[in-house]
């Protein structure tokens, strides 16, 4: 699963009754209930604004950072540009989406965190919740460092970098904690019942049929 690709997917879940749900919002918002007909188109759009708005994110990022240093310097600025990036992400929703989920509703009360989380694991192998869980460690240790060590940084910064990462990685922990549950359970079942059950075996096994006598020429 590539990149960009595993960041789409987390938007789109299946509901209690097998209805598909679209996320704008995080796990705890109340999504979307979209048509199935249109499922296909709304994860296209929604995968291509997700490449194109994390690459400029990703490369002009480090630009405005050389271009505006106080934006790593002072945390008011910091505040600001995180801000101002969560607002034109939401800009950029609601011009994508607002013709297509105008006549979508949204789910009476939100997935529980625990169906949640779980359809994360089962989209993810378990080296790829454990590599996403160890790079949240890294991060969260890296804004550590910035808050307490001597650095032109902010400190505020580190500690909110610290935060937002230690939240990633709790809902990765708990997503591989909900699939290791499940691989668990699933070989408990396996060991408990070896063989098939009489009733997936043919019936012809136990009631065969008797041969057809020949007919005299």
């Amino acid at each position: 699963m590539g990149y960009f690709t595993s960041i789409a997917d987390q938007a789109f879940k299946v509901g209690t009754g097998g209805e598909t749900l679209f996320y704008l919002g995080g796990p705890l918002s109340r999504p979307l209930v979209i048509k199935e007909e249109q499922a296909p188109s709304t994860y296209a759009k929604h995968l291509w604004m997700q490449r194109v708005f994390l690459t400029i994110l990703i490369l002009g990022q480090p630009f405005l950072f050389v271009v505006i240093p106080s934006v790593i310097r002072k945390l008011l600025d910091f505040l600001c540009d995180g801000i101002s990036i969560l607002l034109l992400n939401c800009l950029l929703q609601w011009i994508v989406f607002r013709q297509e989920l105008a006549e979508c509703s949204r789910l009476p009360q939100r997935l529980s965190l625990r169906s949640f989380y779980g359809q994360v694991g089962d989209k993810h192998t378990e080296g790829a919740l454990i590599r996403r869980l160890v790079g949240s460690v890294i991060f969260v240790l890296s804004g550590i460092g910035i808050a307490f060590s001597p650095t032109e940084m902010a400190p505020g910064i580190g500690v909110i970098c610290s935060l937002f990462f230690g939240a990633c990685g709790i809902g990765w922990w708990y997503a591989l904690r909900l699939k290791r549950a499940r691989i668990q359970e699933a070989n408990k079942a396996s060991h408990h019942n070896p063989l098939p059950a009489p009733s997936s075996i043919s019936r012809d096994h136990y009631n065969p049929k008797p041969e057809s006598k020949l007919r005299p020429r």
